[in-house]
C-alpha cells in the first residue's frame, strides 16, 4: 500500500477507531502514561498526534503531541507507550 502524497505531508493527526467513533487520547498520571479511547473533542490536545518522517519503506513514527511518547503497536490490538514523559 503506497502513502498519497497528501498524506506524506501531513504532520499532525488524529487516530480514528472507525468501528467506534471514537479516538486516541494520551491518559497520563505522574506515575503512567496509557492510550484510551475518547469521543472527540476538537480542544483536546490529548487526542492529537505528531507523525514522524517517513523512511525508506514508508514506515513512520507517531509521537503523543504533548510529549516525546511514541506509540508502538506490540500485537494486534494492544498498543504502548514508549519513551519519557
Amino acid at each position: 500500500c503506497r502513502l498519497s502524497k497528501n498524506f506524506k505531508r501531513i504532520k499532525r493527526i488524529y487516530i480514528k477507531n472507525t468501528s467506534t467513533g471514537n479516538v486516541l487520547t494520551l491518559k497520563s498520571t505522574r506515575k503512567d502514561s496509557t492510550v484510551i479511547e475518547e469521543p472527540f473533542d476538537s480542544e483536546n490536545k490529548r487526542q492529537m498526534w505528531t507523525k514522524g518522517m517517513l523512511n525508506g519503506d514508508e514506515y513512520f513514527t507517531i509521537a503523543s503531541y504533548l510529549s516525546n511518547l511514541v506509540l508502538s503497536a506490540v500485537s494486534v490490538g494492544r498498543l504502548e507507550l514508549e519513551g519519557e514523559t
